[in-house]
């Protein structure tokens, strides 16, 4: 199974803790320094694990916008359909493999320079509570900032071959005269005509790679804090992980 069919709710930011005014100044600042620390640690390990599995036509319907989903019913249907798309769907799953490893690097200014109003509440909350927050904070931003980045690479052309750009175009070509000749059939066979193709591609897979981002970054996080404290005595560990038996 490909990890596009990977679905995790995250929580919902932690409650805000009634005893936060409690902390001193220096264990609230401590607090924070380890939140940035883990949200780099979760944030960095997440893209490794995204794509791991290749993409096959099973998965085309997670690749395509709602308005294009009339495509899977046509795969073996339409001569050549499958193949197409197939071709077309490798290419896509590739160029979300690269720019999914280029998210830890957009994350790191956001995770330097990002408010965390009440630091404890975060290290009291649940263990996937400092991904929600990041979620919260910059889903949509970075969804943007891929949008940009995947319309670049689907319109770059190799040097032997076609961009993806123009191998979309051909399949919605194809489906399109094959719609065509519905649309003339439909008042003596009585079938409906398939919907047209549209949605932006771009955009669609986007935000899927920022749903399966914040998704293994919860993983990451939940098994962070979850993991008795190791004997490197780590920031991290000193305020997130589980003491060690004795």
């Amino acid at each position: 199974m490909a990890a596009v069919s990977l679905v995790l709710t995250i929580p919902a930011c932690a409650h805000v803790d009634p005893n936060v005014d409690s902390y001193s100044a220096q264990e609230q600042a401590k607090a924070d320094s380890a939140i940035r620390m883990l949200l780099e640690k979760a944030g960095t390990a997440a893209p490794e694990t995204m794509f791991v599995t290749a993409a096959g036509i099973a998965d085309l319907s997670a690749y395509l916008p709602a308005e294009a989903q009339s495509v899977i019913g046509q795969l073996d249907i339409i001569p050549g359909f499958r193949t197409d798309c197939q071709r077309w769907l490798a290419a896509v799953y590739e160029a979300c493999t690269s720019v999914s490893m280029t998210i830890p690097s957009r994350m790191g200014r956001i995770v330097r320079s990002m408010e965390i109003p009440e630091p404890m509440s975060i290290v009291n909350g649940s263990t996937t509570s400092a991904t929600s927050l990041l979620d919260d904070t910059w889903s949509d931003q970075l969804e943007r900032e891929l949008t940009a980045e995947l319309e670049d690479q689907f319109a770059r052309k190799p040097e032997n071959g076609s961009s993806i750009d123009e191998q979309w175009n051909r399949i919605v070509e194809k489906y399109d005269i094959w719609r065509k000749a519905q649309m003339n059939l439909s008042p003596y066979s009585g079938k409906p005509v398939p919907a047209q193709i549209g949605g932006n591609i771009a955009s669609h897979v986007a935000t899927l790679i920022s749903d399966m981002f914040f998704t293994q970054m919860a993983i990451e996080e939940d098994a962070i804090r979850t993991t008795p404290r190791p004997q490197d005595d780590s920031l991290i560990a000193q305020v997130f992980t589980i003491p060690a038996q004795p």
